[in-house]
């Protein structure tokens, strides 16, 4: 019974250890829009709206030129002074006399179109995870990464300090 619980702990121990470097990894890979990137696609979670709010969604990066009329892509959008990131098909694209360009995205939950500027358009959609973006989302909140992360490892050093002490004294 002892091996079992000492296996168990172990394999527990370096599932924390896998989940701490992981999240540390996406962590230093945020953008200055706080979104998370992997060379070159971005993990991102919907605006609350979204009934798939829970979901996370990998975005692809492609250059403003590549994007062409009925692409779905996903975009930051302002409401409220609240940043919002959603998903929607381009309808039109409009280079304005400064040679910026405003992007008339199709709104995948309400069908409205909205005018969007090119520096808030993250990237193509690609894929759709359920329920993962929950997880990041509590995950990489303060109280998340305490319980998940640090709290763990903070048990396993008092563990580790413990044996060591303990292997000190029998000997």
């Amino acid at each position: 019974m002892k091996k079992y619980i000492t296996i168990l702990a172990k394999s527990i121990i370096i599932m924390v250890i896998i989940i701490a470097i992981i999240t540390t990894i996406l962590l230093y890979n945020m953008d200055d829009r706080g979104i998370m990137h992997i060379h070159n696609y971005y993990l991102v979670t919907l605006d609350k709206t979204y009934k798939e709010s829970n979901n996370l969604i990998i975005v692809k990066n492609v250059a403003i030129e590549k994007l062409s009329k009925e692409d779905l892509v996903a975009y930051i959008y302002f409401e409220n002074n609240q940043q919002a990131i959603r998903t929607g098909t381009i309808n039109n694209i409009i280079t304005t006399k400064t040679h910026s360009k405003i992007f008339q995205v199709v709104n995948e939950r309400s069908n409205k179109i909205e005018n969007i500027d090119s520096s808030c358009i993250i990237g193509t959609y690609r894929i759709e995870i359920p329920f993962i973006g929950l997880i990041t989302k509590y995950l990489f909140s303060r109280d998340g990464f305490l319980i998940i992360i640090v709290a763990p490892l903070l048990i396993m050093c008092i563990y580790y300090l413990f044996m060591f002490v303990n292997t000190l004294n029998q000997k």
